[in-house]
């Protein structure tokens, strides 16, 4: 009973399960990815006081005479680091 007491305080998610959100380009990676949400969880990441957002899915990325690419799987992104793709409704 105690533990639903404090998930009342949480914030509410940004993003679902299922949704696809974009991954800003950053030093590492020159070109935007992209995330199918697959799960979200509330987490305490690594080096942070407070507890955040956090989401598991699939990270995709477009290649110029490729197409769409699996770059790989992500794990524990926060929702801060995600922008809405303009244009889907969900």
């Amino acid at each position: 009973m105690l533990d639903s007491f404090f998930n009342w305080f949480r914030p509410n998610p940004k993003f679902q399960p299922g949704q696809l959100v974009a991954i800003p380009a950053d030093d590492i990676h020159k070109n935007t990815r992209y995330m199918l949400i697959e799960n979200r969880r509330w987490m305490e990441p690594t080096n942070e006081m407070k507890k955040q957002w956090g989401y598991d899915g699939f990270v995709l990325e477009i290649r110029p005479g490729v197409g769409l690419v699996c770059t790989s799987g992500g794990y524990g992104y926060l929702e801060r680091n995600f922008l809405w793709v303009r244009g889907l409704e969900y």
